[in-house]
């Protein structure tokens, strides 16, 4: 096997066993939450770069993913010449750089997923949250149907009170004006037997009629 086979080789190999995050090369560069992450402003935008930062945290560098490929190449096929040494540093930096990305795009899917997951569960609170909204619409709606009724019913309280009211002084005024009436009649009979009296026996037999109705009209009016 050539040089060259053995490069081809250690990148195929490479580009197959890439599958996971290396956990063992922790993160050198600063992060650019920007740079791979649509971070809107909807009000999840801190949250998200919570978690853009969590994962990253163990994002291998350039550098060390390029210094631990390229002491792995040279010892499988030390360099001979200075233009194989240059060769081989190409290749390895060619494959820290796809190991970086195939690195990022997994950590990317990682991520996309639990925002996913976050956002199907915020979306489920939502739902919950207004189907209690609806319940409660639904108490209010009826109970102020219920606060109708009564109002109305407090309505024809207040009318069936001030027609028993105004029933009550109707009847209060026509009694006391019966009872005028009845006085007044008694003066007058009162008045006439006084002068019947006055008068002798003979001339004025009326006497002891109106004497009797005046007897009758003191019972009826005892018995009121």
């Amino acid at each position: 096997m050539n040089f060259l086979d053995f490069i081809q080789q250690q990148i195929k190999e490479k580009q197959d066993t890439i599958e996971e995050v290396p956990s063992q090369i922790k993160e050198e560069e600063p992060l650019n939450l920007n740079e791979n992450l649509d971070v809107s402003d909807n009000g999840s935008s801190s949250n998200e770069e919570q978690l853009y930062e969590e994962y990253f945290k163990e994002k291998p560098s350039l550098k060390a993913t390029y210094d631990d490929i390229y002491e792995k190449l040279k010892q499988n096929s030390p360099p001979q010449t200075e233009l194989e040494n240059e060769q081989l540093q190409i290749i390895a930096e060619l494959q820290a750089k796809l190991v970086l990305q195939e690195t990022e795009l997994l950590i990317l899917k990682r991520l996309n997923q639990d925002l996913k997951n976050n956002q199907s569960h915020q979306a489920n609170r939502i739902e919950q949250m207004q189907k209690e909204k609806d319940v409660m619409t639904q108490m209010k709606i009826g109970y102020d149907k219920k606060f109708q009724k009564l109002d109305e019913k407090r309505k024809i309280i207040d009318q069936n009170q001030r027609i028993i009211k105004k029933l009550a002084m109707s009847t209060s005024n026509d009694y006391l004006e019966s009872a005028i009436k009845r006085v007044n009649q008694q003066v007058k009979i009162n008045d006439k037997v006084q002068i019947l009296k006055e008068q002798p026996l003979k001339e004025n037999p009326q006497v002891r009629k109106l004497s009797n109705q005046k007897q009758v009209n003191s019972f009826r009016n005892n018995k009121k």
